[in-house]
């Protein structure tokens, strides 16, 4: 199922519909305890409410009997007014890398829910990515490395030149289809800034490509296998077959949809990164696994 699939899908869900697709893909709890007794409380229809169902206190013996909670309590839209089928549509429409005016006018959001709503699932990247350290290579497993600038230089004085070169270090597993990349903002290309950020992601025995730079020369001593191609002759060894171009592909994902964005956001390099990064790595991800940035604990 595509990504236009799920959109059709979403907007032709009924009210009953739409919440069995919350619950089944845990964007929703699918119980929620009285705050003041710690009873279930049970989901109740009200036509008041955008969604139409609310959890209600049923236990007489609690203050709070017949109070109300939002289904949102705890969740990814939890203080949006906007309704959640359009908020799904909002998600679907970002994680497929499409531009932010596009967002606004297919959805139909306002600019301001759009920045709460972007501010949100950057917030969710970071938090993701702290809990799920990405982790590539392996034994036997080919993971490229390569530093790239993120901010080029003015050509034919047209254009705002940056105030500064923005680096970054780019580390891509090449055993998945497409390859899967991690990204960080660097302050320069010296050993004690690249291995260390190398050490984090790349597993110790994986088999690692870089170019010559003299950086890298360290990383055989840090229990990796280490094999370089010198891009000056060749952009793929002859001899040894060694090269770095699904490194550089991704490098190039990664610039387009900067140029996208018209930018980064000066202050927010890495979480900007971070996010593009994401939406990269996921970016045809199935059904069941769409939704594992915005779910709620199960």
């Amino acid at each position: 199922m595509n990504y236009h699939e799920i959109l059709d899908k979403i907007t032709k869900f009924d009210i009953d519909e739409l919440m069995e697709f919350l619950f089944l893909n845990h964007l929703i709890y699918k119980e929620m305890n009285c705050d003041q007794c710690n009873v279930n409380m049970i989901l109740k229809k009200l036509m008041d409410r955008t969604e139409k169902h609310s959890w209600r206190c049923m236990n007489t013996k609690c203050s709070k009997y017949k109070s109300t909670i939002s289904i949102r309590k705890g969740s990814f839209f939890e203080g949006f007014l906007t309704p959640i089928r359009i908020l799904l549509k909002v998600y679907i429409y970002w994680i497929s890398k499409e531009q932010r005016y596009k967002i606004i006018s297919y959805s139909g959001i306002s600019q301001t829910c759009y920045n709460r709503f972007h501010e949100r699932i950057v917030g969710y990247v970071s938090l993701y990515n702290q809990k799920n350290p990405p982790r590539f290579g392996g034994p036997g497993i080919i993971v490229q490395v390569d530093e790239t600038m993120l901010s080029h230089p003015v050509k034919s004085h047209r254009g705002r030149a940056p105030k500064k070169q923005i680096w970054a270090l780019t580390i891509v597993d090449t055993s998945h289809k497409p390859a899967l990349g991690y990204a960080e903002i660097i302050e320069n290309k010296s050993s004690g800034i690249l291995i260390p950020i190398i050490q984090k992601i790349v597993i110790p025995g994986s088999i690692i490509h870089t170019d010559e730079h003299k950086s890298y020369g360290v990383l055989t001593q840090k229990g990796y296998l280490h094999d370089t191609v010198c891009h000056k002759y060749n952009f793929k060894d002859p001899i040894t077959g060694v090269h770095t171009q699904h490194v550089e592909s991704y490098n190039n994902r990664l610039k387009l949809e900067i140029k996208k964005r018209k930018g980064i956001k000066s202050g927010h390099h890495q979480d900007s990164l971070l996010e593009i990064v994401w939406q990269l790595n996921h970016s045809n991800c199935k059904l069941e696994t769409l939704f594992s940035l915005i779910h709620v604990n199960k």
